[in-house]
């Protein structure tokens, strides 16, 4: 990518910095941002503690124990167990949500990778909204999740420029709270729009003055 032979080290205008990433980074697009599908739901193998891990989604759920629910996620995600997390995804308890806030959302507030790869493997859908209209891409952006803001872009169908209850895109959470990887990282995504304005007429740009 080619880039004007600016300094940030001579710009004394913090807010000039976040203008000229915009310039900058709009002049190419990501040439591999649909080159990896998320995988197909499929059945998975049992491990040793697939019985154990499904009772407790079962008596969770019947519970309506929201924490312990995301918790049994997080253990089966970290001992690969795919058969139970698949099993919880078909019984939707994965919808369980926390004040609003679904299984992938916690996953992408917390950039924990490995268990957003493995409920998107298992059926969740990477686009998903919780009462806020936030999908996880809006958490992981607002949250500086980096590795999950990475992750999620290599997918076919993700919507990079949906926009919230508060009319505000990926771009615009992560503009307000001055995360600039992931800015950068967005505005070098094929299809970005930095026009987007949300309820109070804003731009992503005049979200926050760096």
């Amino acid at each position: 990518m080619k880039t004007e032979n600016k300094s940030y080290d001579n710009i004394q205008n913090e807010n000039e910095i976040f203008t000229h990433l915009f310039q900058t980074l709009m002049l190419s697009s990501n040439d591999n941002n649909n080159n990896n599908n998320h995988k197909e739901t499929k059945q998975f193998d049992k491990i040793s503690t697939t019985d154990e891990n499904i009772n407790s989604f079962e008596k969770y759920w019947k519970s309506n124990d929201r924490t312990n629910i995301y918790q049994t996620f997080y253990k089966c995600s970290k001992e690969r167990d795919l058969y139970s997390i698949k099993f919880a995804v078909d019984n939707r308890y994965h919808e369980l949500s926390v004040f609003g806030t679904l299984i992938i959302h916690y996953a992408a507030k917390y950039n924990d990778l490995s268990l957003i790869q493995d409920i998107i493997s298992c059926g969740v859908d990477l686009n998903m909204r919780n009462v806020y209209l936030d999908t996880p891409l809006h958490i992981a952006c607002y949250y500086n999740s980096i590795d999950v803001v990475k992750f999620l872009l290599t997918l076919d169908g993700i919507d990079i420029n949906t926009q919230n209850k508060l009319g505000n895109t990926p771009l615009h959470d992560a503009t307000s709270r001055n995360n600039r990887e992931i800015v950068e990282i967005l505005l070098g995504f094929r299809g970005i729009d930095i026009k987007i304005k949300n309820n109070e007429g804003k731009t992503p740009i005049l979200m926050k003055e760096f």
